[in-house]
């Protein structure tokens, strides 16, 4: 309970501090990803068999799949970019855009992994888990100085593309048999649900 309840706080003092200007969203963003990070990092099991392979596996395609975005105007629905909230780029991309993608994925797997269905349920079952939060970032993220798109919200293309990502990351955690454990994944997932919600609707909110 105590860990639990330093999770919301910890996310509370975010929004807060969001909401009141008391840092800029150049520091609370990065600041709440590499939170997540760590706390998924920490309450996880240590990794056996193909996990190693699918964590690594997880963070190149969710590269991999912002470089084709910034790329590529068929997958981005037109003009595309990141903002300055994401800290230092790595050619074209911040390091911290690989998270957007692969923390949902990673955190969605603790799900599916033991569903009574069949692998491609399971798999669809977690895409639809893991591109929810991305989502939810791809529409704070022009308020928020992460993402930008031509028309101010992402475009119906750009959906399409991160559930085809996120089966295919699902699935292979699944092929792979995924083993590592996270304890908290529960409250890491709606965590980071709740505070793009709370920065969406606190910077649509500002004048």
């Amino acid at each position: 309970m105590l860990i639990r309840a330093v999770i919301l706080g910890v996310v509370a003092l975010m929004v807060i501090g969001m909401a009141t200007h008391m840092l800029p969203d150049g520091i609370i963003i990065p600041g709440f990803m590499i939170f997540c990070t760590g706390l998924l990092i920490f309450s996880t099991s240590k990794p056996e068999g193909m996990d190693f392979r699918f964590i690594v596996l997880s963070l190149a395609v969710s590269f991999a799949y912002f470089i084709l975005l910034n790329r590529f105007e068929a997958m981005s629905g037109g003009y595309f970019a990141f903002g300055k909230s994401l800290g230092f780029t790595l050619g074209e991309i911040p390091p911290l855009a690989i998270f957007i993608v692969a923390i949902p994925v990673l955190l969605t797997q603790n799900f599916i992994r033991n569903l009574p269905y069949s692998i491609y349920v399971r798999a669809l079952g977690g895409s639809v888990l893991s591109a929810i939060p991305v989502v939810f970032v791809m529409y704070a993220g022009p308020l928020t100085d992460v993402l930008y798109w031509e028309n101010l919200t992402p475009p119906p293309v750009v959906f399409i593309s991160v559930f085809i990502v996120s089966f295919f990351l699902s699935f292979a955690g699944l092929q792979l048999n995924y083993k590592r454990e996270t304890r908290f994944y529960r409250e890491t997932y709606l965590s980071w649900i709740l505070f793009w919600v709370a920065a969406f609707g606190i910077h649509q909110l500002m004048p």
